[in-house]
């Protein structure tokens, strides 16, 4: 499907990202800027990244329509076939008209386009939002005209690629951006102790499971100082709602948080997965955190972003084997008697955001639209 008509000429930029709230956030920000500049930009996605929310207005969309397998994105990609039908598609797109350049942010999508963008010498670059390079990036990276990565260190970037690699960070929504500013909230041993829990863009059973059974307990004063808001399934709500009235905790469960950036102004602390995004909006306010990462996140990258922050002491990374409820109550007990400690996390946090990552990225597709490469500047 395409609702291309009549695009741009040499000011035309196509962004290529799907699947998760990781690769569209970042590309959602980063098409906003370039269309405040005066570009036209065209966004190649799937379903779900069609159906990701808050998409700006003028981005003409193009949607791949070879089908994600639930059981991962690389099953299909395998397979020749899907990438050709992908990529043929990919060059239809590209093909409506003239191209400055492409920007990779990962996802389904990426790996066609980019792929399809080389053999029509379009130049492109990528993204990269975590701390271990993917595999449409390792695999498109050889010939990209310049590569960005959100973390120092990044694992599995190629040493030779280093002369066209740039530092950026991964954009953040400006709502979420302006709460930089914001000083971390007031918080002493008697106040309320204010907890946002973040499931990622599915939500997280273990997260519904662990954090209700860990507040039960807890001491009963401190249980009593808590106030939640609690992103999870749809399936889990009325679960997960009934064992907070039980215990009357004050809590807010719902399977969509519309104001992240206002829920994350107030809050105290975070308990959360480790996908980019949540890592992007917890450093870009500075939040402490506690951080859960999926184990069966692809190269175990999540775990390497938690640690990312935990070594900096801006959280407190727990694995999935190590996440239970008695483990995380002794947890939240600790750190409600340590509210220096919270805060000096929450400054960490800060400290590791890039707060100009989205107009670094704008700058450098810019940079490689007048077909320039890194390796070359």
């Amino acid at each position: 499907m395409n609702d291309a008509t009549v695009l741009g000429n040499e000011g035309h930029f196509v962004i290529a990202a799907g699947g998760t709230g990781g690769h569209m956030a970042p590309a959602y920000a980063v098409a906003q800027l370039m269309l405040d500049r005066g570009y036209t930009v065209t966004l190649i996605t799937d379903e779900r990244g069609q159906a990701f929310p808050g998409k700006p207005e003028r981005v003409v969309t193009s949607v791949l329509d070879a089908q994600v397998p639930r059981t991962g994105v690389f099953s299909l990609l395998s397979t020749a076939a899907g990438v050709r039908k992908a990529q043929r598609q990919a060059t239809q797109f590209l093909s409506v008209a003239p191209v400055a350049a492409v920007i990779g942010f990962g996802g389904y999508p990426a790996l066609p386009t980019l792929l399809a963008a080389k053999a029509m010498n379009i130049p492109y670059m990528t993204h990269e939002q975590n701390a271990v390079l993917g595999r449409t990036n390792r695999l498109t990276g050889p010939r990209a005209a310049a590569v960005a990565i959100s973390f120092p260190g990044t694992q599995k970037l190629p040493a030779k690629w280093h002369s066209k690699t740039a530092l950026t960070g991964t954009p953040v929504r400006p709502d979420i951006l302006e709460k930089r500013e914001e000083e971390y909230p007031i918080l002493s041993r008697d106040s309320l102790m204010r907890i946002l829990i973040l499931g990622g863009s599915q939500g997280a059973r273990i997260l519904s499971d662990v954090v209700p059974e860990a507040v039960s307990i807890v001491p009963p004063a401190l249980r009593q100082r808590l106030q939640i808001t609690q992103h999870c399934r749809q399936e889990d709500l009325e679960r997960v709602r009934g064992a907070y009235a039980e215990l009357k905790v004050a809590a807010e469960v719902t399977s969509f948080i519309q104001d992240v950036g206002e829920k994350l102004r107030w809050t105290h602390l975070v308990i959360a997965r480790a996908g980019a995004s949540t890592i992007a909006e917890l450093t870009a306010v500075g939040r402490p955190s506690i951080l859960v990462p999926f184990a069966a996140a692809m190269d175990d990258h999540q775990r390497v972003n938690a640690e990312m922050l935990s070594s900096n002491g801006a959280a407190i990374t727990m694995t999935e084997e190590m996440f239970d409820a008695r483990s995380l109550a002794k947890q939240l007990q600790k750190l409600s008697l340590a509210p220096g400690t919270m805060a000096e996390m929450a400054e960490a946090a800060k400290r590791l955001g890039y707060p100009r990552a989205t107009k670094h990225l704008a700058d450098m597709c810019e940079f490689v639209g007048r077909g320039g490469r890194r390796d070359a500047a």
